[in-house]
């Protein structure tokens, strides 16, 4: 198959956003300071941490990945920027190419090469650009060929690139989530920032699609869209999925994260009793699974006490969330939900750093 079939044939695959079916588990990182989630299959990947908090010390939060692909000595990396002007991937990439730097097209995205031949070494780095999320990530390889080794090329390239997914996940990790979620979230965020229009028309083709409906929801929270635009979807989300006769623990999370937005909608819109009872369904069903995103549902909950001037249910809530889990301590320290009980007592005792426990006397 040529380079351009394979290029072809690859580029159907994005618009699914699911991964490609193989063995091969996907390696998924986080952008930092973000909820944006990359991920990608390749079966020589080896990560390189040491590596990637160099990179960090002097890029900053731009560095999403980086490490080996073992079966061709390829350097790779992800770095991700910030692309609130919303420049074209294409226009991205003509910004940066400078002398030397060959363009060319894999599918729809933009890339470029540039090729350094130091006899016997061949020098060749790629990149190739796509907007995702209001970010353009810059997937980067660089290899040095040498007599018969194996080669990294463009073929190599575009099914590295079939294999990129891309969703903002709020909450748990990523092989939590149900695949037809993550598969319409990825489609959402590479429309991103223009992807509403589109996004509705779909709904108004699929309305009984839940995954569909939870993906808008989310993206709408993502890019904190006034919260009267996801009031309506996720109620809809909710008793799609009470239809559901399917019990995977998947859809149980998305019913968790649904009663989680739909409180957190409400309160936005200042109807802070309503939130109560969404938070608490979320939290028992996490409870029940016992999954960790039940200490956010506590943590919710204490907010919504505090602002109702509840100071007891505010303390056993916000007591709970601190015990599944204990960032929610320092969080609370600085919440302004919470302004109103800096002055008690058993708030501070609550919120206050544990002195470690002094050495046992002999």
């Amino acid at each position: 198959m040529s380079v351009l079939s394979l290029v072809t044939a690859l580029a159907s695959l994005v618009p699914v956003a699911t991964l490609p079916r193989t063995t091969v588990e996907p390696f998924v990182a986080r952008v930092p300071n973000s909820i944006v989630h990359v991920a990608f299959r390749a079966a020589d990947f080896k990560p390189d941490v040491e590596e990637l908090a160099k990179l960090r010390k002097t890029l900053g939060d731009k560095p999403v990945a980086c490490g080996v692909l073992s079966g061709t000595g390829s350097n790779f990396s992800i770095l991700a920027e910030r692309n609130d002007t919303s420049m074209s991937a294409s226009e991205y990439r003509d910004a940066l190419a400078v002398d030397g730097f060959e363009r060319f097209d894999l599918g729809d995205v933009p890339c470029l090469e540039l090729r350094v031949d130091v006899e016997p070494l061949i020098n060749v780095e790629y990149h190739a650009y796509v907007g995702a999320a209001r970010y353009m990530f810059d997937v980067h390889v660089s290899v040095v060929l040498e007599g018969d080794q194996p080669a990294f090329g463009q073929a190599e390239l575009a099914e590295l690139l079939g294999s990129l997914r891309f969703a903002y996940l709020r909450r748990a990790l990523w092989s939590e989530y149900p695949s037809d979620v993550l598969a319409w979230m990825d489609t959402i965020a590479r429309r991103m920032p223009n992807w509403l229009e589109r996004s509705r028309a779909d709904l108004e083709y699929e309305p009984k699609n839940w995954a569909l409906t939870f993906a808008v929801a989310e993206a709408l929270r993502f890019q904190h869209a006034p919260a009267n635009e996801s009031l309506e979807l996720y109620p809809r989300v909710l008793d799609l999925l009470a239809r559901e006769v399917d019990g995977a623990a998947s859809l149980k999370l998305v019913t968790v994260l649904a009663e989680e937005g739909f409180g957190l909608s409400l309160g936005e819109e200042g109807r802070t009793k309503e939130t109560l009872a969404h938070f608490r369904r979320g939290y028992d069903l996490a409870k029940a699974m016992n999954h960790e995103v039940r200490s956010a549902l506590a943590y919710n909950l204490a907010c919504s006490y505090a602002e109702l001037k509840d100071e007891p249910n505010t303390l056993t809530w916000l007591t709970e969330a601190i015990a599944v889990a204990p960032r929610y301590r320092a969080v609370a320290r600085d919440d302004a939900d919470f302004t109103a009980l800096r002055k008690s007592d058993a708030f501070r005792k609550l919120t206050d750093e544990p002195r470690p426990e002094a050495p046992a006397k002999r």
